[in-house]
């Protein structure tokens, strides 16, 4: 009789917001890859409140991608949901910027 490791389910589904690195210049285009730093894949990622600037979009990959466009100026605060794969989430609010 062999002892097989015996699988213990992580923490709480957490992610680190965008405090720096979430930013970007008019129409130029940019990936920023959100992280889960605890919980079980497989993740999503939603758009729960708030807002980002024309042009930007969050994918159910975690991935903010889009080029804004020149009335996209300023700063955004979006509310994002990261699910984990048992079902348990955490939202965060992070900040996003774009201008010149």
């Amino acid at each position: 009789m062999c002892d097989a490791p015996v699988a213990t389910q992580s923490a709480s589904p957490d992610f680190d917001t965008c405090t720096t690195g979430c930013s970007a210049r008019w129409f130029e285009f940019y990936i920023i890859q959100l992280q889960p730093k605890s919980g079980m894949p497989p993740y999503s990622w939603n758009l729960v409140g708030g807002s980002l600037p024309d042009g930007a979009v969050l994918q159910d990959n975690g991935t903010l991608r889009g080029s804004p466009t020149n009335n996209a100026t300023g700063t955004w605060h979006a509310k994002v949901r990261l699910t984990d794969g048992r079902g348990l989430f955490i939202e965060r609010q992070i900040t996003f910027s774009s201008g010149l």
